[in-house]
């Protein structure tokens, strides 16, 4: 579980293709191949709201309730969720 200030990859941009919500991270060193990261409609809805900005798990968590009627376990464990898959493919940064 993540409880440090992180910010999002600026390298990184979020893209809409043909209804598809991707992220396109380029490679970092010679003959790495850059990814193509696939978001639903809450990924987009997340990145987007916090693409300018550092924030905490909890800042996530906060959002998805704001958006979504759910609980607060829910949110928190959602959003541990969609920073799981950030750290991943190196989509943040350490603050």
């Amino acid at each position: 579980m993540y409880f440090c200030t992180v910010k999002l990859n600026s390298q990184c941009q979020l893209h809409s293709v043909a209804g598809e919500h991707i992220i396109i991270q380029p490679a970092t060193t010679a003959g790495e191949e850059l990814q193509v990261i696939d978001f639903n409609d809450t990924a987009k809805m997340l990145w987007e709201s916090l693409s300018q900005q550092e924030f905490e798990l909890a800042d996530v968590a906060a959002l998805l309730q704001q958006h979504y009627d759910i609980d607060g376990d829910t949110a928190t464990r959602d959003a541990q969720a969609w920073i799981d898959t950030l750290v991943a493919h190196n989509l943040l940064l350490n603050k």
